[in-house]
C-alpha cells in the first residue's frame, strides 16, 4: 500500500497526492534553486497537482519547518534579533501616544456668512 497525504482545499474537495511525490516537492522546494512559479509550472506537468493543493503543501512544510524544535537558519535568527530589538527601540518613544492624544492646538473656529 503507498502512504498517501490528503488536503482539503475546498467545500467537499480533497486531493490526494503519495508521499513520494510529497517528498520530491519538498526537497525542490527546500533547496531554494527555483521560483515557487517554476516550481509549480514543474510539478504541475509531472503530477497534475492543482495550484491549491500545491499552496497547502508548502504551507504545510514551512510550518514544519518554523517549528521550534527544527533548525532554525542563521538569517532567520538575525531577522528575529534585529525585529526585537527595533521594537525595543521604538518603545521606548511612545509611538502611538500621539495617536492617542494629540496635542491640543487652539483652533479659531470657521465664521460662516449667513
Amino acid at each position: 500500500m503507498v502512504d498517501k497525504k490528503r488536503y482539503k482545499i475546498g467545500p467537499g474537495t480533497i486531493s490526494i497526492i503519495t508521499m513520494d511525490q510529497y517528498n520530491e516537492i519538498k526537497s525542490a522546494f527546500l533547496n531554494k534553486n527555483q521560483a515557487k512559479s517554476s516550481l509549480f509550472r514543474k510539478f504541475h506537468r509531472l503530477y497534475n497537482i492543482d495550484k491549491y493543493t500545491f499552496k497547502a503543501i508548502l504551507n504545510e512544510i514551512y510550518d514544519e519547518h518554523q517549528h521550534p524544535s527544527s533548525p532554525v537558519s542563521h538569517h532567520v535568527k538575525s531577522k528575529r534579533n534585529y525585529i526585537s530589538t527595533k521594537n525595543e527601540y521604538l518603545m521606548g518613544y511612545n509611538t502611538h501616544q500621539f495617536y492617542k492624544n494629540p496635542p491640543k492646538i487652539d483652533v479659531i473656529p470657521r465664521q460662516h456668512n449667513n
